[in-house]
């Protein structure tokens, strides 16, 4: 409730007070946009956690860590909603003498999910020879794609995960949800489904 109004036209700066700090920012966009938020702490050698709810702290969408006084780009694609950004420390050792820099511009990454995803209705139109780029969050974060075929055709469904540690679970499921085929990725091995 006391987030700071975030203007996407300009940068903001921001400082950690202590350890349990957590500064909030908020903005709202009115049409599905490809955005990417650049955080960087010049002079700073410490870690910074960055998330990102939607409409309140109760819906946790994604996070990107910047470690070690690193700069991060994050780059996504968010719907229509209020969006709040916060930013914290590890909780042990806050930068508390260097002022962050975030900044909020347009992406030119145009091939990214679309945020929130997590539900049939609110899943991600793919068409056929279009890759589209997908983030699992957190062990809760489930991303839904969808697509319409005539009532009898044949498909494929690729899947290639970016990372080969991270266990998956594609599923082709139809519009209530009822499982038609499922396979599993270990160790970032990739799946083709037929």
């Amino acid at each position: 409730t006391q987030a700071t109004i975030f203007n996407s036209e300009q940068s903001i700066l921001g400082r950690l007070s202590g350890n349990t700090d957590n500064d909030f920012y908020f903005f709202t966009l009115l049409s599905p946009r490809y955005i990417t938020i650049d955080f960087s702490c010049p002079g700073s050698g410490k870690d910074f956690y960055l998330t990102l709810y939607k409409d309140s702290d109760q819906n946790l969408i994604d996070g990107i860590n910047a470690l070690n006084g690193e700069s991060v780009s994050w780059n996504m694609g968010l719907g229509v909603g209020k969006y709040f950004l916060k930013v914290t420390s590890d909780g042990l050792d806050a930068e508390t003498v260097n002022y962050y820099t975030i900044t909020i511009g347009d992406s030119t990454e145009t091939d990214l999910e679309i945020e929130s995803n997590n539900t049939l209705k609110f899943s991600n139109a793919i068409e056929k020879g279009i890759t589209r780029k997908g983030r699992i969050y957190s062990a809760g974060d489930v991303d839904y794609y969808g697509f319409h075929l005539p009532d009898m055709a044949l498909f494929n469904v690729s899947f290639t995960p970016a990372t080969t540690t991270g266990d998956y679970v594609v599923k082709v499921v139809d519009e209530n949800d009822q499982v038609i085929d499922q396979r599993s990725s270990s160790n970032g091995a990739a799946i083709t489904m037929e």
